[in-house]
């Protein structure tokens, strides 16, 4: 009938509070918020690192395409050289035509060694986003290496920008504040259709002062955007406004518009200038062969052959660097989508 008692003593000392108003559970879920908010920072580093390598990829082809158009150009003048050299041994030509050739040479090895500058520094950008000095694009390979526009749906919704990074992760700050994140989307978020059957849609387009390009969404507060009694009776904009996380919010909400409506508007705009360039292209080799022929014929000055060979020559280099432009463009839009569109 003997009674055994044991006492047991931890060499802790043990505290708590009462955790009545949710004070330290509201506290984790802060951090647990800011700790999603870091990570969607991670994301928008690794996006902007694929963006940034990709535009230096097309920067160095440009570089490569540009070097090699103006080789083939001294070629050609070159030739032309040896030709007009040979009339004037017959008397055909005179030693204004010749001296104008070489005049075009001289011009083009001077372009040449610019171009040849560009490419080193392209090589070494790339190089240095890569972290490595090997492997890099061939610069004798072909330089036709293009990037194709990505066909988009033509009513594609304003919800896609939900994944860009920049906005998720103001959300998880706000999150982390202690809001409400359906009532804030719903009063500063534009619910609308970003494209329509050719680029931008009206919708988009509308966001913006025609004249300034600002800003011209007016948020409409219907439910209280912080929980825990914080702003519940306040639903006026100038106060809520005075949260530097719903601030933050709006501001990268505008900043995802804007760059989409800038790279949709220019994404019409580049197509339109190269398909111009493309038939101006066209047509001034025409002239070429038809200058040519008549200066063979002695009909026109050698001046006219030497005029539209350059301006061919320039033609192919603002082509090429209007290609560039659409490519850095679709990385732009790639970027502003928050990593891009998959069908």
């Amino acid at each position: 009938d003997t009674t055994t008692s044991s006492d047991y003593a931890a060499g802790l000392n043990l505290s708590y509070d009462l955790d009545f108003f949710g004070r330290l559970k509201n506290l984790s879920e802060a951090d647990r918020q800011n700790f999603f908010a870091s990570e969607e920072a991670r994301r928008a580093v690794h996006i902007l690192l694929i963006a940034n390598v990709s535009q230096s990829y097309f920067n160095q082809r440009l570089a490569a395409a540009q070097l090699q158009v103006a080789n083939d150009t001294l070629q050609n003048y070159q030739q032309s050289y040896a030709f007009v050299e040979k009339q004037l041994l017959t008397g055909s030509t005179t030693v204004l035509a010749l001296e104008q050739a070489r005049g075009m040479i001289e011009s083009t090895r001077a372009d040449i060694a610019k171009r040849q500058g560009q490419l080193a520094q392209a090589n070494n950008a790339l190089q240095l986003l890569l972290g490595s000095y090997q492997h890099l694009p061939d610069d004798s390979a072909s330089s036709a290496v293009d990037l194709k526009g990505v066909t988009l749906p033509p009513s594609l919704s304003s919800e896609i920008l939900l994944q860009r990074p920049d906005i998720l992760e103001a959300e998880h700050s706000l999150l982390a504040a202690n809001a409400n994140i359906g009532a804030a989307r719903a009063a500063f978020f534009p619910s609308i259709t970003l494209t329509s059957s050719l680029s931008g849609s009206s919708e988009l387009s509308s966001l913006f002062n025609a004249g300034s390009a600002m800003w011209n969404f007016i948020p409409k507060i219907e439910l209280p955007i912080f929980n825990a009694g914080r702003n519940q009776a306040n639903l006026d904009l100038a106060e809520i406004r005075q949260q530097q996380q719903v601030v933050n919010y709006e501001q990268k909400i505008q900043s995802a518009f804007k760059e989409v409506a800038d790279a949709l508007a220019l994404r019409q705009s580049l197509a339109d200038q190269i398909a111009a360039q493309e038939r101006y292209l066209a047509s001034l080799n025409i002239t070429l062969q038809r200058a040519t022929a008549l200066y063979r014929h002695g009909a026109v000055s050698y001046i006219e052959v030497l005029s539209a060979q350059r301006d061919i020559f320039t033609t192919r280099q603002t082509l090429l660097e209007l290609n560039y432009s659409r490519q850095a463009n679709e990385i732009t839009l790639f970027t502003a989508l928050g990593g891009g569109w998959m069908e």
